[in-house]
């Protein structure tokens, strides 16, 4: 009967062993679980944020391509800009020249015009003063005659 007593008691403890044995794998299943769950949990936050990232790393990327761009375009205006103020400053330039030569021919015509006149003008005072000899001579011609 003792051995019966004590094989009871192997066979209680052994079956506690068992129970607390499977109450340990239930919680080390439930801990191992819920680690699992987080762990899948966080990964699908850094995969979120890593998407999230590459998209606005994208977008950044065409930003700074349309931004080059039109920093190019920009760049190519204002070089078209400079040749253009540059040729309008050489025509300028040549209009410049071009009424001064004009102007210079004027003031030289006038001054020759004026030559002319004063010349003109002495030979008008000359054309008066024949016809005034004549006169005189056919005066005293008339009364020569007379």
């Amino acid at each position: 009967t003792q051995l019966n007593a004590e094989t009871q008691t192997v066979q209680t403890k052994l079956e506690e062993a068992k129970k607390k044995h499977q109450e340990e794998i239930h919680a080390i299943s439930e801990r191992h679980k819920l680690a699992t769950e987080k762990t899948e949990a966080e990964l699908h936050t850094l995969q979120t944020k890593i998407e999230e990232t590459e998209q606005q790393q994208e977008v950044e990327q065409r930003e700074r391509k349309t931004e080059l761009t039109s920093a190019h375009t920009a760049g190519q205006e204002v070089l078209l800009w400079k040749k253009q103020s540059g040729e309008a400053e050489t025509q300028h330039q040549q209009e410049v020249q071009e009424l001064t030569v004009k102007y210079e021919r004027a003031a030289t015509a006038e001054q020759e015009l004026e030559k002319l006149k004063e010349y003109i003008l002495s030979i008008e005072q000359q054309h008066q003063l024949e016809i005034q000899n004549i006169n005189k001579q056919l005066e005293l011609a008339r009364e020569a005659e007379t």
